[in-house]
């Protein structure tokens, strides 16, 4: 009888094992952001409404309310960051906690730490990003800009000539401007 349980359990563990390592991939589950987006859409259009009559605080709030998941928070997240960044940041971490295995939520709070000057933190993100993603220019650059603040030149210009600015210089000024552009115009015309 033992024999018989620890053959079964020869048999088991194996596939115990790559069950646990297949659930710690990285992973995209598309069904759950496109759920999240349809989810929200009615409340982002009131939302959008709103801040053309109201002040944005009452609509930030009202629209905060509407996400309970993780994929609906990155959404609000998403939505709000240049009107409210530490509500932004706040919601993108608490998704990405929640799953840290998600490749958005990875690149989202990566953005994040990255505008907070976290660059350490975001170039880890984004070198897990980068996992699945190898040949994304974007994270490319913004790990490039990380790894030049944290003083690690070599890296910096290898991720920079990976990025191939030649080829997406047009996309890498977009992508350098989501980090360091002004994020609070609807602020101002707010106040």
């Amino acid at each position: 009888m033992l024999s018989k349980a620890v053959g079964f359990i020869k048999y088991l563990l194996p596939l115990i094992v790559l069950v646990s390592c297949q659930s710690k991939k990285l992973a995209v589950d598309e069904k759950k952001l496109v759920a999240a987006n349809h989810s929200m859409k009615d409340g982002a259009h009131v939302f959008l409404s709103c801040i053309i009559d109201t002040d944005l605080d009452t609509c930030v709030s009202n629209f905060k309310k509407k996400a309970k998941s993780p994929y609906e928070k990155n959404v609000v997240a998403n939505t709000i960051f240049d009107i409210e960044p530490d509500a932004s940041y706040e919601y993108h971490r608490q998704a990405y906690q929640s799953k840290p295995n998600e490749l958005f939520f990875i690149q989202e709070y990566a953005i994040e730490e990255h505008r907070r000057g976290n660059y350490e933190a975001a170039a880890k993100l984004y070198e897990k990003f980068s996992q699945a993603y190898p040949d994304n220019f974007r994270v490319k650059v913004w790990l490039a800009d990380c790894c030049m603040n944290t003083g690690k030149v070599d890296k910096s210009i290898q991720s920079w000539l990976e990025a191939d600015h030649p080829k997406h210089h047009i996309e890498i000024e977009t992508a350098i401007h989501e980090i360091y552009g002004a994020k609070n115009l609807y602020t101002k015309r707010n106040f």
